[in-house]
């Protein structure tokens, strides 16, 4: 993965509108070419660390849909590009 970065005032701002959370948003890094657009009812905590969300995945049947983070709860952990 990618070296990460701190999310920007704007990416926070996006995420909150998104309805996500953090305990601390200064413990969530980001890949470099991360969106927040595919990142939604997420709730953080713990000392995160997320890749980029740009590409589809093809499920069983042939059903595509784009990668990204919803409706999860996540705590001390990595997660890669595209899943």
């Amino acid at each position: 993965m990618n070296k990460h970065r701190n999310l920007s005032d704007n990416a926070i701002k996006d995420l909150t509108q998104n309805g996500c959370t953090a305990e601390d948003w200064s413990k969530v890094q980001v890949a470099p070419n991360f969106s927040t657009d595919s990142v939604a009812n997420c709730r953080f905590s713990g000392e995160i660390k997320l890749g980029e969300f740009s590409n589809y995945v093809t499920f069983f049947g042939g059903v595509s849909k784009k990668s990204g983070l919803y409706d999860v709860h996540l705590h001390n952990c990595t997660v890669g590009n595209n899943v």
